[in-house]
Order: structure tokens, then C-alpha cells, then sequence
């Protein structure tokens, strides 16, 4: 055991060190990313910021302010979806968290299949193509059988007699501890056998 063991330390070892440089290399393809995108962002924002103030030297500044108007209802508006999408994420992981799956794979899929099947009604809640609020939903997406594999089985406790009362049955007498009359009385009802 301790073999096996020492065997697939040694591969997980060689694999992480394999790779280790690729990694690295992703991590700073990410960053660069990430470093382009927020100064494109600023880059936009100084550009409305210089077009406002144009409008602004030229005396229009009924057009600035609807510019300025605008990029704050458009600022508004995405910070609204997010916020709506962080409520209803936040719903469905707090009616996923009673249920156990087989990996946070299995979690994560769950919980892409329940947010896609999700729009918003006129009142603006989150529900169902078939108007269920999304706990209802999420226990019939989590019920459903071809959704199944996702959830982890609990362990069997071995067969249970469903007309088992839970009390334990009554203790049986010894044939020498009966009286004559109680064995004549089994052996006519078939309680003891002969």
C-alpha cells in the first residue's frame, strides 16, 4: 500500500511540476488581460470625460448633461442587472445548500441548469417558465430523474420491515422455562414447531 502510494505521490509530483510552467504562463496571460481590460475601461471613461467637456467649451451643455445622463443610467442599469444576478445566485446556492452532490462539479452544473431555466416576471422576481418561485423549481430540477447523477446517495442502513413499530420483538421463552400448558398452546397455533 504504502508502494502504491509513494507511486502516485511520485506522478501527481511529476504532473505538478510538468505543469508548473504552463501555469505560470496562463497566470500571466490572465494578468494581462485583466491589466488591458481595466485600462481600455479607463480609457473609455476619459474619453466620454474629454467629449462632455468638449460639449461643455462649446456651450452646449444641455447635450453634456444628457451625455453625462446617459453614461450614469447606462452605470446604473449594469449595476442593476448585476445586482439581480448576485440576488438570484445567491437564492439558488442558499436552496442548493441542503443538498449533497456527488462533486463540485456536479454542484456547479445543478446550479447552471436551475439559473438558466430562470427569467423575470413583470413584478421583477425570479421564476420559472412555468411561474414557480425558484425554491419550488430548484426541488424539481434537483428531484427530477435525469438529474439524478448529480446528487450523492445516502448510505443504506440495510433493510428496514416498513410495519416494523420500532419496538423490539418479545423475547421468546425457552421450551423448559414453558408451563404445559403454554407448549401445548404453541403447538396447536404453529408457534413451535415440532
Amino acid at each position: 500500500m504504502s508502494d502504491e502510494k509513494n507511486v502516485g505521490d511520485l506522478i501527481k509530483e511529476g504532473i505538478d511540476e510538468a505543469l508548473k510552467p504552463i501555469k505560470e504562463k496562463l497566470n500571466i496571460a490572465y494578468g494581462k488581460v485583466d491589466a488591458l481590460e481595466a485600462e481600455n475601461k479607463a480609457l473609455k471613461d476619459d474619453a466620454q470625460a474629454a467629449k462632455v467637456a468638449l460639449l461643455e467649451e462649446q456651450g452646449k451643455k444641455e447635450e453634456a448633461l444628457r451625455l453625462q445622463l446617459e453614461q450614469s443610467a447606462a452605470q446604473l442599469a449594469a449595476l442593476a442587472s448585476q445586482n439581480t444576478e448576485l440576488s438570484r445566485d445567491a437564492e439558488i446556492r442558499l436552496h442548493l445548500s441542503s443538498v449533497t452532490f456527488k462533486s463540485p462539479s456536479a454542484a456547479t452544473m445543478a446550479f447552471k441548469l436551475i439559473a438558466e431555466g430562470l427569467s423575470k416576471n413583470d413584478k421583477g422576481e425570479w421564476v420559472s417558465r412555468d411561474g414557480k418561485d425558484i425554491g419550488a423549481y430548484t426541488k424539481e430540477v434537483i428531484s427530477h430523474a435525469d438529474n439524478a447523477f448529480l446528487i450523492k446517495v445516502k448510505a443504506s442502513a440495510g433493510y428496514v420491515d416498513p410495519e416494523e413499530t420500532g419496538t423490539p420483538p418479545p423475547q421468546k421463552k425457552s421450551l423448559k422455562d414453558m408451563t404445559q400448558a403454554e407448549l401445548l398452546a404453541g403447538l396447536q397455533d404453529g408457534t413451535i414447531k415440532r
